[in-house]
């Protein structure tokens, strides 16, 4: 009896001894709700009473409470119900939370003696669950105010959050899509993993991670709509989820289909430009040769008188060959039958008297002199007549896009020899030339500016004057200037001048278009034409010529 006694009292310390080691408080309260057992580390407790807390009431342990709600759950405990209950108390202005589990004692006949309390301080969890419900409502703010549908989703493919935006794009409520598998919200020619042999991108329930692939969802209407997608892994728990962000690229293709379609009109438009461009071009470049046309037209009269001159002495120097040859052939003859009848000695001084009187008649010397210098002239003649014509033929050949070095200096005295009857009568040509190195250009269209500008300048002068021509150079350009001595112009007509159709010639003497096609030339190569002119002083036209010519 006495062994079975000491193992009870061993084993009631040793069971007290646990109680008392656990951190929540259990404690044992009769019918009326005065302490019967206590344990636990119930000192430790902030807010609870030191002391002895037998034969007292459970609500005098805790400080700072009016009783009222422990007072009314162990009523309502001792009426045989089992609950739990939170309740919380300040203590040096913190403010802790507790749950209490109340229980009924009852004896053998079923009747509630007493009842047993559990108390654990739940602050920490209160704590834990508020940072969570505040990191939850932060989520949710976020992914509120996101553009994009923000998917969770399970490891067994199903919808666990959605936001907002996935219930807009799709077409469903949120209660529609919880639980549903995510792939009903893509196309089902989509929905394998992997790519098919076109290169499309394809799910399955392994949730494999892909970043910014697009594709086609679905909605619950079963329209397709473009998206792009962005599936990532992250784990809580080592439980693993997916996050699969969605945006609705429909907008974005919208764009891009327009921007291609302006992109081919816009192609279009430029061929066109281009056409016209190309059209354009090939007006003026009819333009200028019609222009170089006129201006032999109006040339061809001076053309004409010059080659006539150098004609009409070689015409008359052969008339007077002829007469020379004449006589010679006469002398030739004399001589031939001198030799003839050299056969009789008598008869030969005769024959030679004769023949040195014809000489001296013919003046056999000044025939042969004669003949020298009219050759020579014939020869000068028909060099100046070879060399007219072949400065016509440069000038009126269609100009090509093609630049070649060209001597600036010689090409001003080749269009001297073409427009020299139009000037020889109306001015004195005095030349300034400067060492030049060639420059790249467009030949024939650089000579019909010079014709055009010293055709204008003998035209501007009334009576008589001077064509000042010279030509020097910077670094990169060369510089060609034209200046007359005539009546020059006002400052109305000077900013007219370069406008096509302007002239201020009598109508039919004048295209207005000599001057804009100079412009035209000297822009196409990238350079300058200036003029400065005061009425009564006469006008001086300035070419700025690069060396280098860049053809575009």
């Amino acid at each position: 009896m006495n062994q079975e006694s000491t193992y009870t009292e061993n084993k009631t310390i040793s069971l007290t001894e646990i109680l008392n080691s656990i951190n929540e408080i259990i404690y044992v309260a009769d019918q009326n709700g005065t302490l019967v057992n206590i344990y636990g580390k119930e000192a430790v407790e902030p807010g609870i009473k030191n002391g002895n807390y037998l034969s007292k009431l459970v609500s005098e342990i805790f400080e700072n409470d009016e009783n009222h709600i422990h007072t009314s759950s162990h009523h309502r405990c001792l009426n045989g119900e089992s609950f739990s209950y939170e309740w919380e108390l300040k203590f040096n202005s913190k403010t802790y939370y507790y749950q209490t589990l109340l229980t009924p004692i009852e004896n053998n006949r079923t009747k509630v003696t007493g009842i047993t309390g559990v108390v654990r301080n739940i602050s920490r969890e209160k704590a834990l669950n508020r940072y969570h419900q505040e990191i939850e409502l932060m989520f949710k703010t976020l992914t509120n105010a996101a553009k994009s549908a923000i998917i969770s989703v399970n490891e067994e493919g199903q919808i666990e959050y959605c936001n907002p935006v996935t219930e807009r794009m799709f077409g469903y409520e949120h209660n529609e899509l919880l639980g549903q598998e995510f792939l009903i919200l893509f196309h089902k020619e989509d929905t394998i993993f992997g790519n098919d042999k076109d290169n499309r991108v394809i799910f399955n329930k392994k949730l494999s991670s892909v970043e910014n692939i697009e594709l086609f969802g679905v909605k619950k209407d079963g329209k397709k709509i473009p998206i792009e997608c962005h599936i990532s892994l992250y784990e809580i728990i080592n439980i693993k989820h997916r996050v699969v962000i969605i945006q609705d690229i429909s907008e974005r293709k919208l764009v891009e289909e327009q921007r291609k379609s302006y992109q081919k009109n816009l192609e279009k438009k430029n061929k066109e430009i281009q056409d016209a461009l190309e059209y354009t071009k090939k007006v003026q470049d009819q333009l200028v040769q019609s222009e170089k046309m006129a201006s032999l037209g109006a040339l061809i009269s001076g053309i004409a008188h010059e080659i006539n001159n150098p004609l009409a002495f070689v015409s008359s120097n052969h008339n007077r060959f002829g007469e020379y040859f004449s006589d010679l052939f006469d002398l030739l003859d004399k001589w031939k039958d001198l030799g003839f009848n050299m056969k009789d000695s008598d008869q030969f001084s005769a024959e030679l008297s004769e023949i040195n009187l014809l000489e001296e008649k013919i003046d056999y010397k000044f025939i042969k002199d004669d003949c020298e210098e009219l050759l020579k002239h014939n020869f000068e003649g028909i060099d100046r007549i070879k060399n007219i014509v072949l400065q016509l033929r440069g000038f009126s050949h269609v100009s090509d896009d093609n630049a070649i070095e060209v001597d600036i200096n010689k090409a001003i005295e080749e269009t001297l020899t073409i427009v020299w009857n139009e000037l020889k009568y109306k001015a004195t040509i005095k030349k300034y030339y400067g060492k030049l190195p060639l420059v790249q250009c467009q030949a024939g269209e650089i000579k019909q500016i010079f014709v055009n500008l010293l055709v204008n300048a003998s035209h501007a002068i009334e009576t008589r004057g001077e064509i000042i021509i010279e030509t020097c150079r910077d670094d990169t350009n060369v510089i060609i200037k034209i200046s007359d001595t005539g009546k020059g112009m006002s400052a109305e007509i000077k900013r007219k001048i370069f406008d096509p159709f302007f002239t201020t010639k009598d109508v039919g003497e004048g295209t207005g278009l000599g001057l804009w096609i100079c412009m035209s030339i000297i822009q196409k190569h990238h350079g300058k034409l200036e003029v400065e002119s005061k009425e009564g002083k006469g006008s001086t036209f300035k070419i700025t010529l690069p060396i280098e010519f860049e053809n575009q």
